[in-house]
């Protein structure tokens, strides 16, 4: 991924800036996310079970697009309704077409990063259920996996290549596989839907594994048109 591809793919589809929204529990790598496409630290990221993006924040790349970092799910049932109400605030959030005068969302894309590392998920899948679903279209809705490098706790990590062993490999393409088998019979509910969730993609930001991957991954799946909502 480059800027060149990135600014061609949005400027064909006419939305500048573009809005994507980056949701997932605490520790889940937002934040060192942004920060691996930015190559410096913006995005504080948090250090040990303390989260440290705990408001809705934008980090503009260039004129075509722009990211939002929010706070981390899963400390606390009530943080998480408060961090609901934030996120749910924002992506119901609208500003007017300055040529055309036509109220649009302001946020286009939402993409769930998600722990690698993790078994349990429930935090993740009520994000999705409860506060994502209801405010946007499964078709702009990304699931990543991030901490590609920790996801059996260091090991089948080549350091000296940057990349997974086969073995560590075959077990992040199954996870990968489960997570979006899981979103898909339960939370998109597939039998009525004909929108398929594309298959999540892997990375580290950490150590930069497939970084160009994961941008290039949410180029691919832009939505065309800009996001209206219904009151």
């Amino acid at each position: 991924m480059n800027l060149v591809s990135l600014n061609n793919a949005i400027s064909a589809i006419g939305i500048r800036p573009y809005d994507v929204l980056f949701v997932g529990a605490t520790g889940a790598g937002k934040s060192s996310t942004i920060n691996s496409y930015f190559l410096q630290e913006l995005a504080i990221i948090g250090r040990g079970a303390d989260p440290q993006t705990m408001q809705c924040k934008s980090y503009r790349v260039n004129e075509n697009l722009r990211i939002h970092d929010s706070p981390g799910f899963g400390d606390s049932p009530k943080n998480d309704r408060a961090h609901a109400k934030k996120i749910t605030k924002l992506l119901k959030q609208t500003y007017t077409d300055e040529t055309s005068r036509a109220k649009f969302a302001l946020i286009d894309m939402c993409v769930v990063i998600v722990d690698a590392s993790l078994r349990d998920l429930g935090s993740t899948y009520w994000l999705i259920d409860k506060v994502l679903k209801p405010n946007l279209s499964e078709d702009r809705i990304l699931i990543a996996l991030n901490q590609a490098d920790m996801a059996m706790k260091g090991r089948g990590w080549d350091e000296t290549k940057n990349a997974p062993t086969p073995k560590l490999r075959a077990f992040l393409d199954e996870k990968a596989h489960s997570i979006h088998k899981r979103i898909m019979e339960n939370n998109f509910n597939s039998a009525q839907s004909l929108y398929s969730l594309p298959q999540p993609v892997y990375y580290s930001a950490q150590t930069g594994y497939n970084v160009d991957k994961f941008f290039d991954f949410i180029i691919e799946n832009l939505p065309k048109q800009r996001r209206i909502i219904d009151f």
